[in-house]
């Protein structure tokens, strides 16, 4: 059962070992948010230990996979949550979190 893609992702089972993790913003060009990324870590947590081998990670839409941070949200934090904010996306993003 894939999870709502409020948060700008969906997170689908497509077999037992198989998960898909899709960006899904695709008008902001699939722009990380703070949700994006918390959703991509508690995925990681929960896949842990689970019969899944494989997280594909891919965007919707036709223009692109990802553009990165969503700069939007970051004129809208104060320097230290944004100081936070990457901090956080370079420990749980994409090959920062290898798993075994």
């Amino acid at each position: 059962m894939p999870t709502p893609a409020a948060d700008g992702f969906e997170l689908s089972p497509l077999s037992d070992d198989v998960t898909l993790f899709r960006l899904d913003r695709p008008a902001k060009l699939n722009a990380l948010t703070k949700a994006m990324l918390d959703g991509l870590a508690a995925a990681l947590d929960s896949l842990e230990g689970s019969r899944t081998r494989v997280l594909i990670i891919t965007g919707s839409g036709d223009r692109g996979f990802c553009a990165g941070t969503d700069l939007a949200e970051i004129r809208g934090i104060p320097a230290p949550a944004r100081s936070a904010k990457n901090t956080m996306a370079r420990e749980r993003s994409f090959g920062c979190r290898a798993r075994r």
